[in-house]
């Protein structure tokens, strides 16, 4: 049955479908994010089975990320408070950087495909932020969801998380933008990034998701401070798109004041007392929690039934199912050496990635790459939690996509991406 599975895999007309599914599969279903994970691995390791190419097996980040689970298996999970669901659990763990393999070395290996996959996802964001200020405007989006609460969007996802969800693959399709041939214009492309940037800057507003609106505006900069490192004769232009943006950013604020005190006032008092702050409280109960297995943790997954024990024992009621940090979560559930041999895996990760694009001076890609890593990797954002199906599909899927442009940077030198090297 896998092998017939694998043969409609590698025809090229269902292969394109696939990658026109990819983002609706991954963004609006945990179930099928999770299938979608499990499924292409799966057909990946048979592949490198029948083809006898593992080498993928071989680059130090996949290694780590061996090591991690290995460590996991053999001695968080019999040290924890769960060892079966823990062990299970972190055997699972396997999945993602198997996927983001997949990614790389298979699906995303041609520029074809990784041109119809952003363009499948660019129209998806398009359609999400769409209906999503359809709901902002009205009150209910186009299937008649209505809003969360009068500051709270759902957009087409049913919970209010459309602005997290959208925000972890959106420089995936703004950078889509730079490939199109049917844009042979430099300037054409660098408008219509930043004509999306904004768009989507006043949809994170819009959500009323605080934290997203945040590492939206950061990783915002980010990508303005490549497009200055690649595009050195375009920065009047990007002056002219910030002056705008804040000007439309304050017109926004003036007309809906209501949005602009959760997004931007109620997020500063949050930050400023952060530690009576609910997300303070839930931190702190994250840290009490490790500091009492420091070394190896109460193992992965254990984290909301450990919780409920520490309700009734440490009467700190601030503990939920989880503690809205991904380090703290690494930290309580996996100790301090499972959360040393993570962040060195991600660190390894990130150098082999950026370590060709610097070499050649790839800004703007690195910029993008860089700005999808901090949404997820900056440390003193609250998350979901990072086992979570439907967050861990979209970080690995962002991952495997960075890793398959860094191996293959070179077969992305369009005419504008290649013209800010004659413009210095």
């Amino acid at each position: 049955m896998l092998s017939s599975f694998i043969s409609i895999y590698r025809d090229s007309h269902t292969k394109a479908i696939f990658l026109v599914l990819l983002p609706t599969l991954l963004l609006f279903s945990r179930a099928l994010a999770d299938a979608t994970v499990i499924l292409t691995g799966a057909i990946f390791l048979f592949l490198s089975y029948r083809n006898s190419n593992w080498k993928w097996l071989t680059q130090p980040w996949f290694l780590l990320s061996l090591l991690l689970v290995s460590y996991l298996v053999l001695v968080s999970a019999p040290l924890g408070y769960n060892f079966k669901e823990s062990a299970l659990y972190s055997l699972a763990y396997l999945r993602w950087p198997i996927f983001t393999a997949a990614l790389a070395v298979w699906i995303f290996k041609e520029r074809e495909s990784v041109v119809l996959f952003g363009t499948a996802l660019l129209v998806t964001l398009l359609f999400v932020m769409f209906d999503s200020f359809w709901q902002f405007f009205t009150g209910v989006d186009l299937f008649g969801i209505e809003k969360f609460n009068p500051q709270r969007l759902t957009g087409p996802m049913r919970n209010p998380v459309v602005g997290n969800i959208s925000l972890r693959l959106f420089f995936i399709a703004l950078f889509v933008l730079t490939l199109h041939s049917t844009l042979p214009a430099l300037g054409k492309r660098i408008s219509l990034m930043l004509s999306f940037l904004l768009l989507f800057l006043l949809f994170s507003f819009s959500t009323g998701e605080r934290m997203s609106f945040l590492l939206t505006l950061c990783s915002c900069g980010i990508v303005i401070i490549g497009l200055f490192a690649e595009y050195p004769r375009y920065r009047k232009w990007l002056l002219l798109w910030a002056a705008a943006s804040i000007t439309a950013f304050v017109v926004f604020a003036i007309i809906y004041p209501t949005t602009f005190n959760r997004s931007v006032i109620q997020m500063i008092d949050s930050l400023s007392n952060f530690s009576n702050d609910p997300y303070g409280r839930v931190f702190v109960s994250g840290i009490k929690i490790w500091l009492q297995h420091p070394f190896t943790g109460i193992g992965i997954s254990n984290y909301p039934e450990y919780c409920d024990e520490f309700i009734r024992i440490a009467k700190y009621n601030a503990c939920q199912r989880h503690p809205h940090n991904i380090y703290i979560l690494w930290l309580a559930e996996a100790g301090g050496i499972g959360t040393l041999l993570f962040i060195t895996s991600i660190a390894v990760f990130t150098k082999q990635i950026l370590t060709p694009l610097f070499r050649y001076k790839r800004w703007l890609l690195s910029s993008c790459i860089i700005a999808s890593l901090f949404i997820t990797f900056w440390p003193l954002a609250s998350s979901s939690s990072f086992f979570n199906n439907w967050l861990g599909a979209l970080v690995w899927c962002n991952l495997g996509w960075a890793l398959a442009l860094s191996q293959n940077h070179l077969n992305f030198s369009t005419s504008a991406t290649a013209q800010p090297q004659k413009d210095n």
